[in-house]
């Protein structure tokens, strides 16, 4: 099984979240690939994508949205999860779109929120995702 964890941020909590993600996939064997959303046009490489991004009240950045729609096609193919962390101090969103207008558009299994980068929530929601994953749910 090879996973695609993208995160709209190279650092911040929304990264550090992806990382967790990554490491706890990696430990049940799962191959792993982490970046940016810029790599989801590698979507079609990849069995499985989870996307992460900064949030505010239950929305997205246009800018995150708009990369998920440009790949919609390729990723609705896939098995896809969403997560969110808040947004980054000094970042403002301009434009934004709904987090379930997202799932819709992808056909995304789940969404989680992470308020913070504790492993133990983030592996909990992982141990979900690698359970589907290797057929176990």
């Amino acid at each position: 099984m090879t996973v695609l964890v993208v995160a709209g941020s190279n650092r911040g909590v929304t990264h550090q979240v992806a990382e967790v993600i990554a490491e706890s996939l990696g430990r049940r064997d799962i191959e792993v690939t982490l970046g940016e959303v810029g790599d989801l046009d590698r979507v079609v490489e990849f069995e499985a994508v989870i996307i992460g991004s900064g949030a505010e009240s239950g929305k997205w950045p246009a800018e995150a949205g708009e990369l998920c729609r440009r790949y919609a096609d390729a990723l609705t193919q896939q098995q896809v999860w969403l997560f969110s962390a808040p947004v980054e101090e000094n970042s403002a969103i301009r434009g934004e779109v709904e987090v379930p207008e997202l799932l819709a558009a992808l056909a995304a299994r789940d969404h989680k929120y992470f308020p913070s980068p504790d492993p133990d929530e983030v592996m909990a929601w992982t141990s979900f995702i690698a359970d589907e994953l290797e057929g176990n749910s």
